[in-house]
C-alpha cells in the first residue's frame, strides 16, 4: 500500500513539472510579439530603477500613464545579486521589454516618459 502511494506521488510530480515548463522565444520572436501586442493596443511601459531610487513618484507616474491606457511595470535596473543573467526565457523577456519601450517612445515621444 505504501509503495502504491509513493508511485502515484512520483507520477503526479512528474506530470505537474512537465506541464509548467515554458518555451523560451528567441529575441526576434519576442520582438515580433511585442510589436504585435503594441498594435493590438496592449501598452506596457517598463520603467527601470535602481534599488535605492525614491519610489514616491511611482504612483503619480503610473496614474499619468493610466490615463493613456498604458500599464507601467517597474523593474530593477541591475540584478540584486551577483548571479549572471540567465539565457532563454530571461533573455526573451528583456528583448520583449526593450521593443515594447521603443514602440511606446516612438508613439508617445521620448519626452513623455
Amino acid at each position: 500500500m505504501k509503495k502504491t502511494i509513493e508511485i502515484i506521488l512520483c507520477f503526479l510530480i512528474l506530470f505537474s513539472c512537465s506541464e509548467n515548463k515554458q518555451m523560451a522565444l528567441n529575441c526576434q520572436d519576442a520582438q515580433k510579439l511585442a510589436k504585435s501586442d503594441f498594435e493590438k493596443g496592449k501598452y506596457i511601459y517598463y520603467e527601470y530603477q535602481y534599488l535605492n531610487d525614491k519610489k514616491s513618484s511611482n504612483k503619480a507616474f503610473s496614474n499619468i500613464l493610466k490615463k493613456k491606457n498604458i500599464k507601467v511595470i517597474y523593474k530593477t535596473k541591475y540584478p540584486p545579486s551577483c548571479i549572471v543573467e540567465q539565457e532563454g526565457i530571461e533573455k526573451s523577456k528583456k528583448c520583449y521589454q526593450r521593443m515594447m519601450n521603443l514602440e511606446m517612445e516612438a508613439k508617445f515621444g521620448n519626452h513623455f516618459f
